[in-house]
């Protein structure tokens, strides 16, 4: 039976991504984690019909002591074959206006945690010569920024380039990972959003309300994985566009956008 360590499976993707997975691999062990335990109690409810081995593995990705100790508990369950990464944390706010302790929140969850978690975690599977997959959820706006989400982006495009400049590192290892950019999805994303001064934003921006199906980004998510792809933007044709014509012509963007925006 494999098992699969699924990080912020409450986050709204953690279910679509185990369903996806059992109509691909059928009944595996489901490590589900995140910081609220009563929230992937209720994930666990959804998902009990479909995987009768379910481990909760509650840590808070900002405290290295807890990680350590969810690496323990993994490497104790024989280690994982896949893992999928869902934690993030946005921003609502003007960066001259934000508390400095909001930047450093948004780093630590969205980059610094997450690399601290793989320096862990990959000793595991590399020392047992095991095969592991691992998709992570990156954002859009890791490769096209915006304004009001300078940390976001900040630390959204770290973990691009991170993940990047690892895989490079890991060749030759029995290590897949792929990274998806996914635009605005249709989940409680931009309600957890903090504004300039730690707060929730706590309300679902209309963009967040008209975006993809969870479902949907699941699937493309692992079919990237699955068919060899490293990066894979997940959006309508007009964000890929928009984020194509970035990347070849940063400068003239810049200049439409202000003046577009006035």
């Amino acid at each position: 039976m494999k098992t699969v360590w699924v990080l912020g499976a409450n986050s709204g993707l953690g279910i679509p991504f185990c369903e996806e997975i059992f109509k691909r691999w059928g009944e595996c062990h489901l490590i589900l984690s995140g910081r609220d335990l009563l929230k992937l109690e209720e994930v666990e409810e959804k998902l009990k019909k479909k995987f009768s081995r379910i481990t909760l593995l509650p840590f808070d990705i900002e405290d290295f002591d807890q990680i350590d100790s969810a690496l323990v508990k993994v490497n104790e369950l024989g280690g994982v074959d896949m893992m999928i990464y869902c934690i993030g944390l946005g921003q609502r706010s003007n960066f001259l206006e934000m508390d400095w302790k909001v930047f450093n929140k948004l780093m630590h969850v969205n980059f610094t945690g997450v690399a601290y978690l793989l320096r862990k975690f990959l000793n595991i599977p590399l020392s047992q010569g095991r095969y592991v997959e691992m998709i992570f959820v990156n954002s859009i706006q890791a490769v096209l920024p915006i304004p009001n989400r300078t940390a976001y982006s900040a630390s959204k495009g770290a973990l691009r380039n991170f993940l990047n400049s690892l895989m490079l590192e890991l060749k030759g290892k029995n290590i897949r990972i792929c990274q998806v950019f996914p635009a605005y999805i249709d989940t409680d994303f931009s309600r957890k959003a903090m504004d300039r001064q730690g707060n929730k934003h706590d309300h679902k921006d209309s963009n967040q309300s008209k975006g993809m199906r969870p479902e949907l980004v699941a699937r493309k998510s692992l079919e990237a994985l699955w068919s060899g792809k490293t990066e894979l933007i997940i959006s309508s044709f007009k964000y890929k566009i928009i984020a194509k014509f970035y990347s070849l012509f940063p400068n003239l963007f810049k200049k439409l956008f202000i003046l577009i925006r006035g």
